[in-house]
């Protein structure tokens, strides 16, 4: 004869874990990938250093305040059409001299500005954003 043997009872919390774990582990491989494996495999979208930069007022103007070169590109924008970029490459301390230059080569009219830093060898593109196709500043 046979014995059979009674089923477990199976607790609450087992479910709901059973439930979470696909999600848990989908959205533990989007933070790996994000935060630890594009350091490798894109390592350009870990490049923008702007937060580098110091203020337009101080002295030197943008002042690079990181201990590591950086190359830096600023544009002085008065109309949709009409605009002004330079690009410098700024080791640390350095800082921008030619922005009187480049206010005259704008020749007035002055209403927005753009700025972005890129830690080397990558240097400040314009590219199309994937989703709506607007260019935008990235390093590469």
């Amino acid at each position: 004869m046979t014995e059979t043997k009674p089923d477990k009872a199976k607790s609450p919390a087992a479910g709901w874990l059973g439930m979470a774990a696909i999600p848990l582990a989908v959205i533990g491989w989007m933070a790996f990938d994000e935060f630890l494996l594009s350091r490798f495999t894109a390592p350009w979208e870990h490049a923008e250093r702007t937060q580098c930069i110091g203020p337009v007022d101080g002295e030197p103007k943008w002042r690079n305040t990181c201990q590591e070169p950086l190359n830096f590109t600023y544009c002085l924008i008065a109309s949709a059409t009409r605009e002004v970029c330079r690009s410098h490459r700024l080791a640390p301390g350095d800082g921008v001299h030619d922005i009187d230059a480049a206010m005259a080569e704008l020749g007035g009219g002055f209403v927005n500005m753009r700025r972005m830093a890129c830690a080397e060898p990558y240097a400040v593109m314009r590219k199309p954003h994937p989703s709506n196709r607007r260019l935008e500043d990235v390093c590469g």
